[in-house]
């Protein structure tokens, strides 16, 4: 099937004074269309050898979604003007074919109605854009299978398959010369299958760009010669419980002569995870975006979690446009302190080396590239720690979210961070230097940042444009004498560190520190080394024996979650005797249930009363606190019993009338479950067990804190005896707050004599509601709150209560409570 000016087929049979040669177009093309496939017998439908030349759509098969049965065999498409083989509405297998020279689009293409094609033992060269095309996105259309093939010399990409919705085969081809990447295949979310794609023996050779980009694959025994960069990941890049729960798995590759080996480019949308496997004879987790024109982007939904020691480079293409990182669902930066992920320019030469294979080793300015930008409240459960982000336009972009920042590196920024639009992110460890401005706060944005350094920023370290109070205390400046504040309601003209200056709005940053990296985590003596005594230090604040403050208390909240407890006591410890190298600094820990932590029983003798704690399993012990309400001089002394761990668990008590307060630490985590041991409360002279009863119906929980979850409500509901036993009080109360001042965390204690509807509110000085601590129907009984106010400014504050009995009584108390920091 040919031109009828196409005189090397038949002759010369055009009219003789007819000299034009044959083009493509000059006729359009051979079609088999079936209409009904119940009036068709498909299978008699035969396509084998045969030749179509100069046509539009050279070859168009649609099959109303039945099965083309035979294969199409031996079949050349020669010099098409449109598509070689246009398929539509079916399934198709193409064998021991050719096409060749289709001008302006593809050589195969699976178009609509979820059509599927399989390539075998063909030739696919010199199409105008893709050698076979997956239409996908719209249709479902897609590639089954290619294999042994031979795909060359296209002008787009060998193979392009966008959100195939079936697992592929990509089997002993040759793929080389195409204009673009060898391959392309992004299979959709909704394959639940454990092999996704497979890509086994093929030759991926001189592509102008990767060798192939894919989803979730398995890659194994490829050679990757001559291409750009040998491959690409997109889309979904791991599946949990399967064998790409890591990303893609490589085996038996040869990976030689790409313009940039040992690197992995990155384009489109992507969730999973990145940085948890490369292949074999990699020095570097290094991906870079080579689409210049295009973000890198996580959806709303979707989570990209980022593993330590990963880099991603970016690659400014294009003078007027600033790729970056855009993320609408969840960010999670997993860097260690020794494996940190960096974020940076392609141009950057300082992290695994001079990967952009220029000679003149000058590195890259600010303004680079774009950043990366956190889009609103879906990415509040967002965490970065130990983040190193340089040379880009905006290092951190945070726009109306809440999300964490720990121990992070912004530097030779435009901004190093900038938050708007109701964004209240933290930020804690962190340093922000030699950027244009380190942080930039605009549009009611109200971050927190605290113990993180300031210095050499250009025009200023931190500017206040939101019209808010920033939080802004114990960090570094630049210089002992504090930042540079001349404007504002707290001015510091006698600072010569980094400038702080409040367009709108105030900033609180006092107290700052003295010096750069001020505070050693873990070090609570400030004596330079980290010991078990740090930890006991920590044991003894916690029940109240001493107190605290300053460089001391900072020092000690080695978790980064803003208050000191037993689990950063029980980190100490670890961290002394090696078992871990470093200390969380998260914002976020993810807790169990209160019901999943522990256990607890009683067990009654003349001399003692024990109270046993039992693991669950369900989580790692590191350390508990507890303040327990006993009658008042029914106990002596405190002691740990029982316990498998005795050399293993450290306690801390402290009395005060009738309240015990104890503390406990581990040196090591434990995380089996059983009983851990029991605290023993050995009787005073003024306890008589025959006379007074048994202690253990007296006890109440003022205080149950695990690896600082709260579990005070659960306990005393679970565990304490009946309430008919228990001496319920007499009348409504709220008690002072204490410790009163504090800073930032303080107890606030209640009394209900009956079942009531309770609500508990903190206001500020000019009578504005802040926060609400209660609102909730609650039994008779006492009750303990604690609030830890880290985001607020220091000053007078107001605690209401508004109770109404379930007698009707009704009960209003206001109490002072004074924050200092």
């Amino acid at each position: 099937f040919t031109s009828w000016r196409d005189d090397t087929a038949g002759g010369d049979t055009d009219a003789a004074d007819d000299t034009v040669s044959a083009k493509r177009y000059d006729w359009d093309g051979l079609s088999l269309y079936l209409s009904n496939k119940d009036n068709h017998n498909t299978k008699e439908s035969v396509l084998e050898h045969v030749e179509l030349r100069y046509g539009g759509d050279a070859l168009y098969l649609s099959m109303n979604n039945a099965t083309f049965t035979h294969p199409i065999s031996n079949v050349k498409v020669h010099n098409a003007y449109n598509t070689g083989i246009l398929l539509d509405y079916g399934r198709y297998t193409i064998a021991n074919s050719e096409v060749i020279n289709s001008e302006l689009y593809d050589g195969i293409q699976a178009r609509y109605g979820n059509t599927d094609v399989t390539v075998r033992n063909s030739v696919i060269r010199g199409n105008g854009r893709y050698g076979i095309h997956g239409y996908g996105p719209s249709y479902g259309s897609f590639i089954r299978e290619v294999s042994n093939s031979v795909i060359e010399n296209n002008g787009a990409d060998g193979i392009y398959n966008n959100d195939s919705p079936s697992p592929a085969t990509i089997q002993n081809n040759k793929i080389r010369g195409n204009g673009q990447a060898g391959m392309y295949f992004n299979i959709k979310r909704e394959v639940d299958t454990d092999t996704v794609l497979t890509i086994s023996g093929n030759l991926f050779e001189n592509n102008a760009g990767p060798g192939f980009i894919t989803s979730r694959a398995i890659v194994v025994d490829d050679t990757l010669r001559g291409n750009q960069f040998p491959f690409g990941i997109t889309g979904q890049i791991s599946k949990k419980g399967t064998v790409n729960e890591l990303g893609n798995y490589y085996e038996g590759n040869v990976i030689e002569a790409n313009t940039y080996d040992s690197l992995i480019t990155i384009e489109g949308t992507l969730f999973g995870v990145l940085g948890g496997n490369v292949p074999s004879g990699y020095d570097n987790k290094l991906y870079v975006n080579r689409d210049g024109g295009n973000n890198i982007s996580v959806n709303t939904g979707d989570t990209l979690t980022v593993k330590t020691g990963t880099i991603m480079k970016f690659w400014k293409q294009y003078s007027y446009y600033y790729p970056g990182l855009s993320v609408d669902g969840t960010l999670l930066v997993e860097g260690t302190e020794t494996g940190k992920v960096v974020f940076t320019s392609f141009l950057d030469d300082t992290y695994a080396g001079n990967t952009n294979n220029d000679t003149t080793g000058v590195q890259p300015g600010r303004n680079n590239w774009g950043g990366i930008y956190l889009n609103g409240q879906p990415t509040d459960s967002s965490r970065i720690s130990n983040l190193i982000v340089r040379y880009a336009d905006n290092g951190l972009e945070m726009r109306d979210t809440e999300a964490v920042v720990d121990s992070s590196i912004f530097s030779f920024n435009s901004a190093g961070v900038y938050v708007h639009s109701s964004a209240k992110p933290t930020f804690r460890y962190s340093d922000f230097h030699s950027n244009g401005t380190g942080l930039y706060a605009a549009s009611s944005a109200q971050p927190l940042v605290q113990l993180s350094n300031f210095y050499n920023n250009s025009d200023q370290g931190l500017y206040q444009g939101a019209g808010t109070q920033i939080t802004a205390i114990n960090n570094y400046w630049g210089d002992p004498s504090g930042p540079f504040v001349d404007n504002g309601s707290d001015q510091n003209v006698n600072g010569q560190g980094d400038r702080i200056n409040v367009g709108s709005g105030s900033v609180l940053y006092r107290p700052y520190l003295v010096g750069r990296n001020g505070i050693l985590l873990g070090d609570v003596t400030i004596n330079g080394t980290i010991s078990s005594f740090d930890a006991s230090k920590i044991l003894l604040h916690v029940v109240g024996l001493e107190t605290l403050t300053g460089n001391n208390l900072a020092a000690g909240d080695v978790s980064g979650n803003g208050s000191v407890s037993s689990m950063d006591a029980a980190l100490v410890l670890q961290y002394v005797v090696g078992i871990i190298s470093g200390f969380p600094g998260q914002g976020k820990i993810v807790a169990p249930e209160p019901q999943n932590i522990l256990h607890l029983a009683y067990d009654e003798a003349d001399l003692y009363t024990e109270i046993t704690y039992s693991h669950k399993g369900s989580f790692s012990y590191m350390g508990s606190e507890w303040e327990i309400i006993v009658p008042a001089g029914s106990v002596s002394r405190v002691e740990w019993a029982n316990s498998p761990y005795q050399d293993q668990i450290q306690l801390s008590y402290h009395q005060v009338g009738d309240t015990l307060r104890i503390a406990m630490a581990s040196s090591k985590p434990i995380g089996q479950a059983g009983d851990l041991g029991a605290i023993r409360l050995i009787h005073g002279d003024n306890w008589n067990p025959i006379a007074d009863g048994q202690l253990s119906d007296r006890i109440q929980y003022q205080k149950a804190m695990v690896n600082e979850v709260d579990i005070t409500e659960y306990v005393n509901e679970e565990f304490t005896n009946d309430e008919a036993a228990l001496t319920l009080p007499e009348q409504f109360a709220l008690h002072q707050n204490y410790p009163n001042p504090f800073n930032p965390v303080t107890n606030i204690n209640y009394e209900l004599p009956v079942n009531a509807k309770v609500n508990v509110q903190v206001f500020n000085m000019l009578g504005q509601q802040v926060q609400t601590l209660v609102n909730d129907n609650q039994k008779a009984g006492r009750y303990t709150l604690r609030w830890d106010a880290a985001g607020f400014s220091s000053g007078t504050y107001l605690l209401r209560i508004d109770v109404i009995g379930d007698d009707n009584q009704q009960y209003s108390q206001i109490r002072k409570m004074l924050l200092i920091k």
